[in-house]
């Protein structure tokens, strides 16, 4: 069973720090500095990315680790 990360922090110490982070899922430092400061999550676009590398180290992100928007419904 995977160990699952709930914090966007723990997935970032998980990878190594930002630097190594951002290389590994193919974003800068600068980019994960700043979702941590606005966000405090991943887009949501990185969600399949960031569980990829972090299944290679036994670990998955939880859902709530990534800025994931409501659907909205269409207008008729």
């Amino acid at each position: 069973m995977a160990k699952v990360l709930t914090r966007f922090d723990h997935v970032i110490e998980e990878l190594g720090g930002v630097t190594e982070a951002g290389r590994l899922i193919g974003r800068t430092a600068a980019n994960l500095c700043q979702w941590r400061a606005k966000y405090d999550r991943f887009p949501a676009a990185l969600y399949f990315r960031v569980n990829d590398v972090l299944a290679q180290r036994g670990c998955e992100a939880a859902a709530q680790v990534f800025r994931f928007e409501p659907k909205r419904a269409k207008r008729a």
